[in-house]
């Protein structure tokens, strides 16, 4: 499980406590102990005060842009399998909440993108790479320009997020 870093971030008394204890851990190393003996206690030091200090996010097992009521509307689906009419119907419904919920949370990560063009940098490429990675899409799921013509370039999806600002 990973550790909610954005956390640490936003809370200055939680990176405050943080950095105190691993400041406190760093002093209390042995002047004389052998590089390598300090920094494996250096690193438990930081370890622990992550591990006491940073709340962890929680796993998500299902796509990043889906909602509660596509996964109800799964749910509702699962139990239809004996109707094959009801399940289609269903399906269709599902199929068309996936591509509103997924092309509005395009939208909103391109919105978010611009809105750090200027100011963050490092946070504004790990979103281009969240929303345009293989390892994170469904297959299929890539980005589009408006006439269907797949964007591969940071250019062009930094464009097409521009259409909605």
């Amino acid at each position: 499980m990973k550790y909610n870093l954005k956390a640490l971030n936003k809370d200055p008394d939680l990176r405050n406590k943080f950095t105190i204890e691993v400041k406190n851990k760093f002093e209390a190393l042995e002047a004389s102990a052998a590089e390598e003996r300090q920094w494996a206690i250096l690193k438990d030091s930081i370890e622990k005060a992550a591990e006491e200090n940073i709340p962890k996010q929680p796993k998500r097992e299902h796509k990043k842009w889906m909602t509660q009521s596509i996964l109800d509307k799964m749910a509702l689906r699962r139990k239809a399998k004996q109707d094959p009419l009801r399940y289609k119907s269903i399906d269709k419904e599902i199929k068309k909440m996936c591509n509103e919920a997924k092309e509005e949370w395009i939208n909103g990560q391109c919105k978010e993108i611009e809105d750090y063009k200027k100011a963050d940098n490092a946070y504004m490429h790990q979103k281009i790479n969240d929303i345009a990675s293989k390892k994170r899409t469904a297959q299929g799921g890539c980005i589009k320009s408006k006439d269907g013509k797949i964007l591969m370039e940071t250019s062009d999806i930094l464009e097409r997020c521009s259409e909605y600002i």
